[in-house]
């Protein structure tokens, strides 16, 4: 039996998209006085947002929010709000040590241009960061509103430096860059919301500590539960991505023919540009059907199409999310992908792509939701993108990972004989990332009332 969530203590961002606000500042910290920095956290902390339903205005309909704020820490900055070496210590290795550390970098892929060594934030060569501040609202000037007010409170109390502002706003359509409708399938945690068809229910423990996991045990958290229960892990990665590059790519393999342009392009996905997957679509795309939550992420791999002649077993949805095409067992597969899910809670940055525009930088600013880094994001980034064998695959790494510079390939399975689409160029490219750790509501109060050294 799942035990029941403490939705009022877990920090909005966890179980939300905020899919009505379209605008978003991320802003990183370096922590300058401790003391000073816990009294302003505190004087937010009512503002801060947690995951409980909204009130319901007099149509019984919920009041949606304009503005929101969440927040989440370093490991660095754990330790420069005043948390002893014990509870510092008991943070798993990957979370303590962070997405830059050399031996880590190379394993996700984040080598030659994507090194951390280039990262504008979170690399060796960068100010550390210690708290990010993710500001939310449903238009520009609201959000300019929001991140003034708040610097401005930070100049105030001279606590904080900060390090830099990312702005990012969703683009028509819900699509990324490269054209594709985005954020379609996503996991949903058990006792907290009601499933869509094809939506895989996940234990809770996955994405909140302090709960059941895949594994029917509790993830392991940081002591004391004080600061453990009820939070979870964020990645953040800034990816940019070359549009040009990609649509020279398609333009170039496809001899500028429209229909075979698309094609090829939902064959990287696995996803025509509305959303509709080939697993359902397989010949031309469908509108209706992306536009369908009730029908767009209800397909599995298994039964219809175990040989990739529908989606290619090299398609980056199905590297990321293998459902139950993994193993032979399908049962056994849907296991093994409930264990390595993550819930994405990423955003576009940058103005869309035209002639006028193209000189500027755009992509993705790309955050995770787990709570085990090691398990989930890092599995998932080194063994199913990464990895050429993937699937019984060759020399095949995910189109759209970043660990290859013009020698990948795509396999495109079909009867008699299959193709091979080669030297993809890079289309991403890491310029930021790290790993920050969001408390629960109550842990955000339990770290004002520091130190706890």
């Amino acid at each position: 039996m799942t035990a029941k969530v403490e939705i009022d203590d877990i920090q909005a961002i966890v179980l939300t998209g905020y899919a009505h606000l379209n605008e978003a500042v991320y802003i990183f910290l370096h922590v300058r006085d401790g003391g000073r920095a816990r009294a302003w956290l505190g004087s937010i902390l009512p503002e801060v947002s947690s995951a409980a339903a909204w009130p319901l205005g007099a149509d019984g309909r919920p009041i949606k929010p304009s503005t929101r704020i969440n927040i989440a820490f370093t490991h660095a900055g754990l330790h420069a709000m005043g948390l002893s070496q014990p509870m510092l210590a008991s943070f798993p290795a990957e979370f303590r040590e962070g997405m830059a550390e050399p031996v880590r970098a190379r394993l996700l892929g984040d080598v030659g241009a994507s090194a951390p060594e280039s990262w504008e934030l979170g690399g060796p060569r960068t100010e550390p960061v210690h708290i990010l501040v993710m500001l939310f609202a449903a238009t520009p000037q609201l959000v300019e509103d929001l991140k003034v007010r708040y610097l401005a409170q930070m100049h105030e109390m001279d606590c904080v430096r900060i390090i830099c502002e990312q702005a990012a706003a969703r683009l028509a359509g819900m699509r990324e860059h490269f054209g594709y409708r985005d954020g379609i399938s996503q996991p949903g945690l058990e006792g907290t919301t009601l499933p869509r068809p094809g939506q895989e229910m996940v234990r809770p423990g996955e994405f909140v500590l302090g709960y059941q996991n895949e594994y029917d045990l509790l993830t392991p958290m940081p002591e004391p539960r004080a600061l453990g229960q009820n939070g979870t892990y964020l990645v953040y990665r800034k990816l940019e991505q070359d549009v040009a590059a990609f649509n020279r790519f398609l333009d170039e393999q496809s001899g500028a023919n429209p229909e075979v342009r698309e094609r090829l392009a939902a064959k990287l996905l696995g996803r025509w540009p509305s959303g509709a997957p080939l697993a359902l679509a397989p010949e031309k795309d469908d509108p209706a059907l992306a536009a369908d939550d009730r029908r767009n992420n209800d397909f599995h791999y298994a039964a219809d199409d175990p040989y990739g002649y529908r989606t290619p077993l090299g398609a980056h949805i199905r590297r990321s999310n293998p459902r139950d095409g993994l193993e032979k067992n399908p049962r056994l597969s849907a296991i093994t992908s409930r264990r390595h899910r993550i819930i994405r809670r990423g955003r576009p940055y940058g103005p869309p792509y035209s002639p006028e525009t193209a000189a500027a930088r755009r992509g993705l600013l790309f955050v995770a939701i787990n709570t085990d880094i090691r398990r989930q994001f890092e599995f998932v980034q080194q063994v199913w993108l990464n990895d050429p064998k993937f699937a019984g695959l060759h020399t095949d790494k995910d189109p759209f990972a970043t660990n290859h510079d013009g020698d990948n390939t795509l396999t495109i399975q079909r009867h008699p004989v299959r193709k091979v689409v080669r030297d993809l160029p890079r289309f991403v490219t890491v310029r930021a990332g790290g790993y920050f750790f969001v408390p629960g509501m109550r842990a955000l109060e339990w770290i004002v009332s520091g130190p706890h050294g």
